[in-house]
């Protein structure tokens, strides 16, 4: 029930994924966006920090777990890459961002 009100609108999604050896899945731990329905020329924007980045199909942004773990500002990091994610998907499928701001915690 959850997953099918979440999906009858747009949804940006974000969540950490722990890797897995299934074909066409992300093998190694990775933070992860996508935004539903994937709007078109989702993939052409910009990602933080440089290391995010979108898988060939366009539809997921990743940022690689062990990309953070080299990095002493791994939470500035993480914040963003979700923040950037947010805002990728928010500007392709035309969502009025001004009215609504990401608090940093």
């Amino acid at each position: 029930m959850v997953t099918r009100e979440a999906y009858s609108h747009e949804v940006i999604s974000f969540g950490f994924w722990f890797g897995d050896d299934k074909e066409n899945s992300v093998a190694a731990p990775a933070f992860y966006s996508y935004t539903a329905p994937k709007p078109d020329g989702l993939e052409n924007e910009p990602l933080q920090p440089d290391a995010a980045f979108w898988t060939p199909d366009g539809g997921m942004a990743l940022l690689m777990y062990d990309d953070i773990c080299q990095n002493e500002n791994a939470r500035e990091m993480i914040l963003n890459f979700l923040e950037s994610a947010y805002h990728a998907g928010a500007k392709r499928a035309g969502w009025d961002t001004t009215s609504f701001v990401l608090s940093r915690i």
